[in-house]
């Protein structure tokens, strides 16, 4: 619809409104000094309305300028290139903003001054850059897209790339051979909406869970191999008893592994290759066939006494009678108990003895002496061969005792006193 509005000086003003109802394509017609002006046919999107001045001369002059908010913007040499450029900028907006906007009460035409062409207000970019900065709610920001997909915007381009770069980097680390990312993460600087503007932590996070990272890991471990065991048997050692005659090895195999992750997730994993670095050696045992005397020791030992009743324990104790560092345990009971050998050896002692009183003393066949003090009667004598749980004396009070116990040590390897605790079952 084209309506004449007013006529000053030589120039005929005219102010159209081109409005689309159906898709489809719209016409404006106008009568200037019995001349019809037929004016650009308009291909417009649904619900756009562009309001302008448009200017017609009365000569052959085409070129207009374009004012937005009262400044001059933008010129152009036909009313068609005004159309279509200020249609090009109200579709970005749109994008933009996720609204339709029409740019219909803040763009006028009017006829440019004679031969004024000015280089800087020339190309569509121009125009739109000039709009773009007057417009509220709309900046001009570094964005990250994924896909195409806006994520977030930030006015610090350097803090943004450094950002991008982090992502990637977090699932990195010193074995890591592949990486990649499914879909680019594009940097750019435009205009968008300020409802994406974003501070870097936030924009990062927004990144993270844009994006997917392929990552593989390739390692090398040493990777033990298990020895073979192998048994001889052997008449020398009693049946029963087993030595280690060559100790086994564990051989290594060094294995590289590829494994794949998603986003720091370990999806799959393959061997890449696995070299021998030293074979296993066998172990070898030698089991005992030689029959077992019974007075034999076992290596093990059995309570002295039955019904135990622990009355001291091993090491620093507070003491009116006896010693303060304890060399063995005490263990109560009514005197004439029977006491038994905890394992099979030979007497070594069986006599008074200090402070011990009544005791016996017994070394084993691994070298171990066990100690039976206080007692009150000895029934083997130095010298005799006794068997594990035979009867080897009664329990008493003699020596230096407050009271009816048996004091038992244990000498591993005939050595220092050790806990008997930790060898009784």
């Amino acid at each position: 619809m084209l309506r004449k509005m007013f006529q000053r000086n030589s120039f005929h003003i005219i102010k159209y409104r081109v409005r689309r109802t159906v898709r489809g394509v719209g016409f404006a017609l106008g009568k200037v000094h019995g001349r019809r002006v037929r004016l650009a046919a308009l291909a417009i999107s649904s619900a756009l309305a562009i309001g302008f001045v448009v200017a017609a001369t009365q000569g052959d002059r085409t070129t207009y300028a374009v004012y937005f908010n009262g400044k001059q913007i933008w010129q152009a040499g036909s009313q068609v290139e005004i159309v279509e450029a200020l249609q090009s900028v109200e579709t970005r907006l749109a994008a933009i903003t996720g609204e339709e906007i029409s740019l219909i009460d803040s763009i006028s035409v009017l006829p440019a001054d004679s031969g004024a062409h000015a280089a800087g207000f020339m190309g569509v970019d121009t125009l739109e850059t000039a709009i773009m900065e007057g417009l509220p709610n709309v900046s001009e920001m570094f964005t990250a897209s994924v896909d195409g997909r806006i994520i977030g915007a930030t006015d610090d381009g350097a803090a943004l790339l450094r950002t991008v770069k982090e992502i990637v980097d977090e699932y990195r680390n010193e074995n890591t051979v592949e990486i990649s990312m499914d879909g680019d993460i594009v940097m750019r600087s435009e205009y968008v909406s300020d409802g994406l503007i974003m501070d870097i932590p936030e924009l990062r996070e927004a990144l993270r869970r844009s994006i997917t990272v392929r990552r593989a890991d390739q390692v090398t471990d040493a990777v033990q191999i298990p020895f073979d065991t192998e048994y001889i048997a052997d008449n020398t050692i009693y049946k029963g008893d087993e030595k280690i005659s060559v100790a086994g090895v564990p051989g290594v195999l060094n294995v590289t592994t590829k494994t794949y992750y998603l986003n720091g997730e370990a999806q799959s994993q393959i061997i890449i290759s696995s070299v021998t670095q030293a074979e296993p050696v066998t172990q070898v045992v030698l089991q005992g066939t030689r029959p077992r005397p019974k007075t034999a020791s076992y290596g093990k030992y059995i309570w002295p006494v039955k019904n135990v009743v622990l009355t001291s324990n091993f090491g620093l104790r507070k003491a009116t009678i006896g010693s303060a560092n304890h060399k063995g345990i005490d263990v109560g009971g009514s005197r004439g108990t029977d006491i038994f050998a905890a394992d099979g050896g030979i007497v070594i002692m069986a006599e008074r003895y200090s402070s011990f009183g009544l005791i016996v003393q017994i070394r084993h066949d691994n070298g171990d002496i066990t100690y039976y003090a206080h007692c009150s009667e000895l029934l083997v004598s130095e010298g005799e061969r006794v068997y594990r749980g035979q009867t080897i004396a009664k329990m008493g009070s003699t020596g230096r005792s407050g009271g009816v116990h048996l004091h038992f040590e244990i000498h591993p390897g005939g050595g220092e006193a050790a806990d008997p605790l930790k060898y009784l079952p």
